[in-house]
């Protein structure tokens, strides 16, 4: 059986950008070619959920790999693939390369789930929530999650007769917040949202033991893990509210680089005019109240709504500045309606291969 610490190395490698060179052959220094798909299954979903074909979405895929990585020569191959032909350049370079590419740019902003909430007879008793997470995590979901965090959606697929979100995962979803070394001080984990506030902890479930020496540790990351190659991970869920209206990447006029109050980089954003009215209403309708900011499906931070926000903010998240950089290239490129599926690399100048 592993250990507990075993799986929170295994999380952080599997997490961590740099898993992108685990098996990747060096860039030749000629240029390389990068080979991308589009997997079948996801086109023929996003076929079927918009008004959409098959090669509208890999024609808009290419229009946005090309603002991505503008000096790049994007070229399409066949009816649902892409290449992508690329200077040589380090694998560290070449990863951060490859991640700006197979992001989604996906941004949403939503309401963390309250007892208090009562919309069209929906209502939510966090209590029962939580225990019903708790049980699937122990049953073999907190293997699951470490495996992948993307794995929530297997408890999010049950019915609420079958254990799953008794609210319909429709009306409430748990996304997957990392808990990383802070940066102003690695020695320590960053703040769980378990310990916060009163809201926000009746909302999250840790999937690691607060009495764990292996894991938090009270709070100071255990030595070990110091120690490893990858960069520490820990992972925590937040209840967040699907019933209510959100915002998205596609509401946003642009983002751009900014620097927080206490001087860490943060990301600027302006929402649309005609959407500017919108969220400040709903910024104002939750005065008090904890928003929570979603990068590919992962919680980034929860701030408090402290008043009415007319239509531009900083998204802030414990964020390196090159981190903001590459969130605000993928932000104002716009967002994938499919991951891109790494085929693999070849030398440039070779006739790509399928």
């Amino acid at each position: 059986m592993r250990s507990r610490h075993h799986l929170v190395v295994l999380l952080a490698s599997t997490l961590a950008v740099a898993t992108l060179l685990s098996g990747q052959e060096p860039a030749p220094k000629t240029g390389i070619r990068l080979l991308y798909d589009l997997p079948a299954e996801a086109l023929v979903q996003v076929t079927k959920d918009s008004a959409v074909t098959a090669e509208q979405v890999l024609d808009e895929t290419l229009v946005i790999v090309r603002k991505r990585v503008p000096d790049a020569t994007v070229s399409k191959l066949g009816s649902a693939g892409f290449a992508i032909e690329l200077p040589a350049m380090e694998p560290a370079a070449l990863a951060a390369t490859r991640a700006r590419i197979e992001s989604l740019g996906k941004l949403e902003m939503r309401i963390v789930a309250e007892g208090s909430f009562n919309m069209d007879g929906v209502k939510f008793d966090l209590a029962a929530e939580r225990k019903r997470l708790e049980e699937w995590l122990q049953g073999g979901g907190k293997d699951l999650l470490l495996m992948n965090p993307r794995n929530i959606e297997q408890f999010h697929s049950r019915a609420p007769a079958q254990g799953g979100p008794l609210a319909g995962a429709a009306n409430l979803q748990w996304f997957v917040r990392r808990i990383e070394p802070s940066l102003k001080n690695p020695k320590f984990w960053s703040t769980s949202y378990a310990q916060g506030s009163s809201e926000l902890a009746q909302a999250t479930v840790t999937v690691f033991d607060h009495n764990s020496p292996d894991e938090w540790n009270g709070g100071q990351v255990p030595a070990a893990l110091l120690r490893g190659k990858a960069r520490p991970c820990l992972l925590e869920l937040v209840a967040i509210n699907m019933k209510e209206r959100h915002f998205q990447g596609s509401d946003l006029v642009s983002a751009h680089a900014a620097i927080s109050p206490d001087g860490s980089p943060s990301i600027g954003y302006k929402m649309r005019d005609d959407r500017c009215a919108d969220y400040a209403n709903w910024s104002q309708q939750y005065i008090k109240h904890h928003a929570a900011i979603l990068l590919e499906d992962t919680i980034r931070s929860a701030p408090v709504f402290q008043s009415r926000i007319p239509g531009s903010g900083e998204i802030h998240g414990d964020f390196t500045k090159a981190e903001v950089d590459e969130q605000v290239r993928v932000l104002n490129a716009g967002c994938l309606r499919v991951t891109p599926h790494y085929v693999g690399q070849e030398p440039a100048g070779k006739n790509a291969h399928r």
